[in-house]
């Protein structure tokens, strides 16, 4: 019974291991959709928060970022931008915005010319 348990505690840390590896390479080559993002980041931020404080802050500011971008798209359905808005918008959230909001991107960068 100890041996079994020993095995299942040794599993689940080396699961989680592999998560974070994972996870890792998903931030890195942006592949991580702000959806999934918050679902691991409600089952496993706890546990990263001190297992992995570098991790915990990437997927925070992953979740962070989409939550502005959405009010971001929110806004725009209701009021134009400001010409500031739209400059701080590509000013930090460029990255994001190509991966994940293309058309949004766009519509942004349209928006900045004709402010130039």
């Amino acid at each position: 019974m100890l041996q079994e348990n020993t095995q299942l505690n040794q599993d689940k840390i080396t699961s989680f291991e592999q998560l974070k590896v994972g996870l890792r390479s998903l931030i890195a080559t942006d592949d991580l959709e702000p959806e999934q993002a918050r679902l691991l980041f409600n089952a496993y931020g706890n546990k990263l928060k001190n297992d992995d404080p570098e991790l915990y802050s990437q997927l925070s500011e992953i979740i962070l970022t989409s939550a502005i971008i959405r009010a971001l798209k929110n806004k725009i359905k209701h009021v134009p931008l400001e010409v500031r808005e739209v400059k701080i918008a590509l000013k930090y959230f460029s990255k994001h915005l190509k991966a994940h909001e293309p058309e949004l991107y766009t519509q942004l960068i349209e928006l900045d010319r004709k402010e130039a």
